[in-house]
Protein backbone atom coordinates (compact mmCIF):
# COMPACT_ATOMS: atom_id res chain seq x y z
CA UNK A 1 0.00 0.00 0.00
CA UNK A 2 2.47 2.47 0.85
CA UNK A 3 4.60 1.97 -2.94
CA UNK A 4 1.25 2.58 -4.09
CA UNK A 5 0.75 5.64 -2.39
CA UNK A 6 4.75 6.71 -2.78
CA UNK A 7 3.87 5.80 -6.77
CA UNK A 8 0.67 7.87 -6.89
CA UNK A 9 2.04 11.20 -5.16
CA UNK A 10 5.48 10.40 -8.09
CA UNK A 11 2.79 10.70 -10.60
CA UNK A 12 0.89 13.66 -9.22
CA UNK A 13 4.41 15.82 -8.94
CA UNK A 14 4.91 14.70 -12.33
CA UNK A 15 1.41 15.87 -13.71
CA UNK A 16 2.13 18.96 -11.62
CA UNK A 17 5.12 19.53 -13.01
CA UNK A 18 3.94 19.47 -16.68
CA UNK A 19 1.09 21.81 -16.16
CA UNK A 20 3.68 24.40 -14.78
CA UNK A 21 6.21 23.80 -17.70
CA UNK A 22 8.13 27.32 -18.00
CA UNK A 23 10.41 27.67 -20.77
CA UNK A 24 12.46 30.81 -21.77
CA UNK A 25 14.14 31.81 -25.22
CA UNK A 26 16.81 34.44 -25.48
CA UNK A 27 17.65 35.69 -28.94
CA UNK A 28 20.79 36.25 -29.97
CA UNK A 29 21.03 40.01 -30.19
CA UNK A 30 17.74 42.08 -28.84
CA UNK A 31 17.55 46.18 -29.22
CA UNK A 32 15.56 47.79 -26.48
CA UNK A 33 14.19 51.61 -26.79
CA UNK A 34 14.67 52.18 -22.99
CA UNK A 35 17.42 52.44 -20.65
CA UNK A 36 15.69 50.84 -17.71
CA UNK A 37 15.24 46.81 -19.15
CA UNK A 38 12.64 44.36 -18.19
CA UNK A 39 13.03 40.32 -18.63
CA UNK A 40 10.27 40.25 -21.43
CA UNK A 41 12.05 43.13 -23.12
CA UNK A 42 15.19 40.35 -23.85
CA UNK A 43 13.63 36.95 -24.21
CA UNK A 44 10.47 35.04 -24.85
CA UNK A 45 8.83 33.89 -22.11
CA UNK A 46 5.93 30.59 -22.06
CA UNK A 47 4.25 29.02 -19.91
CA UNK A 48 0.78 27.60 -18.35
CA UNK A 49 1.30 29.44 -15.22
CA UNK A 50 0.35 33.11 -16.20
CA UNK A 51 1.08 34.36 -12.70
CA UNK A 52 4.76 33.43 -13.16
CA UNK A 53 5.13 34.33 -16.66
CA UNK A 54 3.92 37.83 -15.42
CA UNK A 55 6.17 38.03 -12.96
CA UNK A 56 9.22 37.43 -15.47
CA UNK A 57 8.01 39.51 -18.10
CA UNK A 58 8.42 42.39 -15.34
CA UNK A 59 11.70 41.20 -13.96
CA UNK A 60 13.62 44.49 -13.87
CA UNK A 61 16.90 43.43 -15.05
CA UNK A 62 18.75 46.56 -14.59
CA UNK A 63 19.94 50.16 -16.13
CA UNK A 64 22.04 50.27 -19.24
CA UNK A 65 24.54 53.17 -19.55
CA UNK A 66 24.39 55.28 -22.45
CA UNK A 67 27.76 55.17 -24.69
CA UNK A 68 28.53 51.88 -22.85
CA UNK A 69 29.30 48.55 -24.94
CA UNK A 70 26.14 46.55 -25.84
CA UNK A 71 25.61 44.18 -22.54
CA UNK A 72 26.06 40.19 -22.99
CA UNK A 73 24.08 38.23 -20.66
CA UNK A 74 24.16 34.32 -20.73
CA UNK A 75 21.82 31.81 -19.46
CA UNK A 76 24.37 31.52 -15.51
CA UNK A 77 23.48 34.96 -15.46
CA UNK A 78 19.72 34.83 -15.69
CA UNK A 79 19.18 31.68 -13.45
CA UNK A 80 21.09 33.22 -10.63
CA UNK A 81 19.06 36.59 -11.13
CA UNK A 82 15.85 34.63 -11.06
CA UNK A 83 16.65 32.51 -8.16
CA UNK A 84 17.58 35.62 -5.92
CA UNK A 85 14.92 38.03 -7.28
CA UNK A 86 12.33 35.44 -7.34
CA UNK A 87 10.20 32.64 -6.15
CA UNK A 88 10.58 30.89 -9.74
CA UNK A 89 12.08 26.99 -9.08
CA UNK A 90 14.67 27.51 -12.20
CA UNK A 91 15.92 24.58 -12.03
CA UNK A 92 12.35 23.30 -13.64
CA UNK A 93 12.64 25.95 -16.13
CA UNK A 94 13.23 24.70 -20.14
CA UNK A 95 16.12 27.44 -22.02
CA UNK A 96 16.02 27.55 -25.45
CA UNK A 97 17.77 29.98 -28.17
CA UNK A 98 20.33 31.39 -28.06
CA UNK A 99 23.03 30.13 -24.96
CA UNK A 100 23.61 34.04 -24.90
CA UNK A 101 21.97 37.25 -25.53
CA UNK A 102 23.29 41.10 -26.47
CA UNK A 103 21.36 43.82 -25.50
CA UNK A 104 21.58 46.72 -27.89
CA UNK A 105 20.33 50.37 -26.58
CA UNK A 106 18.87 52.45 -29.20
CA UNK A 107 18.66 55.81 -28.57
CA UNK A 108 17.35 59.46 -29.89
CA UNK A 109 20.46 62.14 -30.76
CA UNK A 110 19.16 65.62 -29.47
CA UNK A 111 21.76 68.01 -31.51
CA UNK A 112 23.54 70.53 -29.79
CA UNK A 113 21.73 73.40 -32.29
CA UNK A 114 18.13 72.00 -30.93
CA UNK A 115 19.20 72.69 -27.34
CA UNK A 116 20.18 76.31 -28.06
CA UNK A 117 17.20 76.75 -29.76
CA UNK A 118 15.26 76.08 -27.01
CA UNK A 119 17.06 78.16 -25.00
CA UNK A 120 17.40 81.02 -27.19
CA UNK A 121 13.17 81.07 -27.89
CA UNK A 122 12.83 80.90 -24.19
CA UNK A 123 15.01 83.88 -22.98
CA UNK A 124 13.44 85.63 -26.64
CA UNK A 125 10.22 85.39 -25.21
CA UNK A 126 10.84 86.05 -21.72
CA UNK A 127 13.04 89.39 -22.90
CA UNK A 128 10.42 90.61 -25.29
CA UNK A 129 7.98 92.57 -22.67
CA UNK A 130 10.74 93.70 -20.62
CA UNK A 131 13.06 95.42 -23.65
CA UNK A 132 12.67 97.37 -26.68
CA UNK A 133 15.56 95.58 -28.50
CA UNK A 134 18.27 93.15 -27.20
CA UNK A 135 21.14 90.84 -28.79
CA UNK A 136 22.04 87.95 -27.60
CA UNK A 137 24.83 85.27 -28.15
CA UNK A 138 25.67 81.55 -27.15
CA UNK A 139 27.90 81.56 -24.64
CA UNK A 140 28.18 77.76 -23.51
CA UNK A 141 29.75 74.92 -25.22
CA UNK A 142 26.76 72.09 -25.50
CA UNK A 143 27.33 68.81 -27.49
CA UNK A 144 24.69 66.28 -28.90
CA UNK A 145 23.24 64.23 -25.96
CA UNK A 146 21.89 60.82 -26.42
CA UNK A 147 18.54 59.74 -24.67
CA UNK A 148 15.66 56.97 -24.86
CA UNK A 149 14.39 56.36 -27.99
CA UNK A 150 10.89 57.92 -28.85
CA UNK A 151 9.58 61.19 -29.01
CA UNK A 152 11.46 63.88 -27.45
CA UNK A 153 10.59 67.02 -25.73
CA UNK A 154 12.68 70.33 -25.25
CA UNK A 155 11.75 73.08 -22.62
CA UNK A 156 13.55 75.71 -21.54
CA UNK A 157 13.11 78.09 -18.54
CA UNK A 158 14.12 80.77 -16.50
CA UNK A 159 14.46 81.13 -12.93
CA UNK A 160 11.60 83.30 -12.07
CA UNK A 161 13.98 85.81 -9.84
CA UNK A 162 15.76 86.42 -13.12
CA UNK A 163 16.12 90.27 -14.18
CA UNK A 164 17.85 90.93 -17.15
CA UNK A 165 21.40 91.12 -16.78
CA UNK A 166 24.99 90.70 -19.18
CA UNK A 167 25.45 87.06 -18.60
CA UNK A 168 21.82 85.03 -18.38
CA UNK A 169 21.00 81.14 -17.68
CA UNK A 170 18.52 79.13 -19.64
CA UNK A 171 17.56 75.47 -18.11
CA UNK A 172 16.55 73.41 -21.16
CA UNK A 173 14.23 70.45 -19.42
CA UNK A 174 14.80 66.86 -22.05
CA UNK A 175 11.81 65.13 -21.91
CA UNK A 176 11.65 61.56 -23.42
CA UNK A 177 7.78 59.54 -23.27
CA UNK A 178 6.54 62.38 -20.98
CA UNK A 179 9.55 61.09 -18.44
CA UNK A 180 12.04 63.61 -17.52
CA UNK A 181 15.25 62.93 -18.72
CA UNK A 182 17.85 65.74 -17.95
CA UNK A 183 18.34 69.59 -17.92
CA UNK A 184 20.70 71.46 -19.54
CA UNK A 185 22.00 74.75 -18.72
CA UNK A 186 22.46 77.38 -21.50
CA UNK A 187 24.45 80.66 -20.88
CA UNK A 188 24.09 83.49 -23.15
CA UNK A 189 25.80 87.20 -23.34
CA UNK A 190 23.15 89.68 -22.99
CA UNK A 191 22.37 92.97 -24.07
CA UNK A 192 18.80 94.44 -23.66
CA UNK A 193 17.69 98.08 -23.73
CA UNK A 194 14.60 100.10 -23.32
CA UNK A 195 13.64 103.66 -22.65
CA UNK A 196 13.56 104.40 -19.14
CA UNK A 197 13.76 107.91 -16.68
CA UNK A 198 17.32 109.33 -15.93
CA UNK A 199 18.72 112.23 -14.53
CA UNK A 200 19.55 115.15 -16.75
CA UNK A 201 21.43 116.76 -14.24
CA UNK A 202 23.58 115.17 -11.14
CA UNK A 203 20.45 114.47 -8.70
CA UNK A 204 21.54 114.50 -4.72
CA UNK A 205 19.76 112.07 -2.36
CA UNK A 206 16.29 113.80 -1.63
CA UNK A 207 13.76 114.97 -3.91
CA UNK A 208 13.41 114.74 -7.32
CA UNK A 209 12.59 117.44 -9.98
CA UNK A 210 10.08 116.11 -12.68
CA UNK A 211 11.72 118.83 -15.29
CA UNK A 212 15.14 117.26 -14.60
CA UNK A 213 14.29 113.87 -15.65
CA UNK A 214 14.79 112.84 -19.29
CA UNK A 215 13.57 109.64 -21.30
CA UNK A 216 16.44 108.17 -22.63
CA UNK A 217 17.35 104.73 -23.67
CA UNK A 218 19.54 102.75 -21.19
CA UNK A 219 21.17 99.66 -21.54
CA UNK A 220 19.23 97.53 -18.70
CA UNK A 221 21.17 94.70 -18.85
CA UNK A 222 24.47 97.07 -17.01
CA UNK A 223 21.96 98.47 -14.20
CA UNK A 224 21.52 97.00 -10.82
CA UNK A 225 17.94 96.66 -10.38
CA UNK A 226 14.96 97.70 -12.42
CA UNK A 227 14.96 100.80 -13.91
CA UNK A 228 11.83 103.09 -13.48
CA UNK A 229 10.12 103.95 -16.69
CA UNK A 230 7.90 106.66 -18.16
CA UNK A 231 4.38 103.94 -17.91
CA UNK A 232 5.66 102.30 -14.63
CA UNK A 233 6.35 105.28 -12.71
CA UNK A 234 6.58 105.17 -8.80
CA UNK A 235 3.81 107.73 -7.92
CA UNK A 236 1.07 109.70 -9.48
CA UNK A 237 4.21 112.66 -11.01
CA UNK A 238 7.71 112.58 -11.14
CA UNK A 239 7.59 115.64 -8.55
CA UNK A 240 6.53 113.40 -5.62
CA UNK A 241 9.32 111.18 -5.95
CA UNK A 242 12.50 111.13 -4.23
CA UNK A 243 15.56 108.94 -4.19
CA UNK A 244 17.94 107.08 -1.42
CA UNK A 245 20.58 107.44 -3.50
CA UNK A 246 22.71 110.27 -5.31
CA UNK A 247 22.27 109.86 -9.37
CA UNK A 248 25.10 110.95 -11.33
CA UNK A 249 23.82 112.68 -14.78
CA UNK A 250 22.65 110.45 -18.03
CA UNK A 251 22.19 107.71 -14.89
CA UNK A 252 18.98 105.72 -14.72
CA UNK A 253 16.52 105.86 -11.72
CA UNK A 254 15.80 102.32 -10.30
CA UNK A 255 12.55 101.39 -8.71
CA UNK A 256 14.83 100.09 -5.43
CA UNK A 257 16.05 103.52 -4.82
CA UNK A 258 13.28 105.80 -5.83
CA UNK A 259 10.08 106.31 -4.06
CA UNK A 260 7.40 108.31 -3.43
CA UNK A 261 8.45 111.61 -1.65
CA UNK A 262 5.91 111.78 2.03
CA UNK A 263 3.69 114.90 1.35
CA UNK A 264 6.06 116.79 4.86
CA UNK A 265 10.15 116.07 4.86
CA UNK A 266 11.53 116.46 7.83
CA UNK A 267 13.22 119.62 7.76
CA UNK A 268 10.96 121.59 5.56
CA UNK A 269 8.41 124.56 6.65
CA UNK A 270 5.11 123.71 6.61
CA UNK A 271 1.60 125.47 7.37
CA UNK A 272 0.40 124.89 10.91
CA UNK A 273 -3.51 124.96 11.09
CA UNK A 274 -4.59 125.01 14.86
CA UNK A 275 -8.30 124.76 15.54
CA UNK A 276 -10.10 125.60 18.92
CA UNK A 277 -13.71 125.48 18.90
CA UNK A 278 -14.38 128.11 15.97
CA UNK A 279 -11.62 129.46 15.62
CA UNK A 280 -8.80 128.47 12.69
CA UNK A 281 -5.41 129.90 13.43
CA UNK A 282 -2.73 129.10 10.87
CA UNK A 283 1.11 129.68 11.15
CA UNK A 284 4.63 128.30 9.73
CA UNK A 285 6.26 125.67 11.52
CA UNK A 286 9.29 122.77 10.81
CA UNK A 287 8.76 119.38 10.59
CA UNK A 288 10.52 117.57 12.76
CA UNK A 289 9.73 114.12 10.82
CA UNK A 290 8.90 112.49 7.59
CA UNK A 291 4.64 111.82 7.25
CA UNK A 292 2.26 111.08 4.63
CA UNK A 293 -1.64 112.09 4.00
CA UNK A 294 -2.86 111.00 7.98
CA UNK A 295 0.50 110.65 9.37
CA UNK A 296 0.97 112.31 13.34
CA UNK A 297 4.24 113.85 13.34
CA UNK A 298 5.66 116.55 14.51
CA UNK A 299 6.35 120.24 14.32
CA UNK A 300 8.38 122.80 15.99
CA UNK A 301 6.40 126.31 15.94
CA UNK A 302 8.93 129.37 16.85
CA UNK A 303 8.40 130.62 19.86
CA UNK A 304 6.91 127.35 21.29
CA UNK A 305 8.72 126.01 24.28
CA UNK A 306 8.30 122.35 22.95
CA UNK A 307 7.40 120.45 19.66
CA UNK A 308 3.28 120.16 18.77
CA UNK A 309 2.06 116.75 17.09
CA UNK A 310 -0.01 117.38 14.08
CA UNK A 311 -1.92 115.57 11.32
CA UNK A 312 -0.89 115.63 7.99
CA UNK A 313 -3.47 117.20 5.77
CA UNK A 314 -1.70 117.80 2.42
CA UNK A 315 1.41 118.55 1.00
CA UNK A 316 3.44 121.00 3.10
CA UNK A 317 0.34 121.43 5.46
CA UNK A 318 -0.61 120.04 8.97
CA UNK A 319 -3.26 120.15 11.71
CA UNK A 320 -2.08 120.19 15.27
CA UNK A 321 -3.50 117.70 17.36
CA UNK A 322 -2.70 118.56 20.62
Amino acid sequence: MRRVLVGWLAAAWSCIGMSAELRIDLPKQVTVEQSRVRLGQVATITGTDLEVVRQLVYLPLGTLSRGQQPHNLDRQQLSRWIRSTTNVVVDRVIWGGSPQTTIVLQSTAVRATEIETAARQSLEAWLAPRSDRHEIRLASRLSDLATDAGEVHLQGRLNPADIPSRRMRVWVDVVSQGRPVQSIPVSFDVRAYRSALTAGNAFPAGRIDKKQLVNAEVEITALAGEAVTAEGGVGESADEWRTAQSIAKGGALLQANVGVAPMVVRGDWVEVISRRGGVSIQGRGQALQDGSVGDAVRIQVHGALGSLVARVLDKGRVEVLR
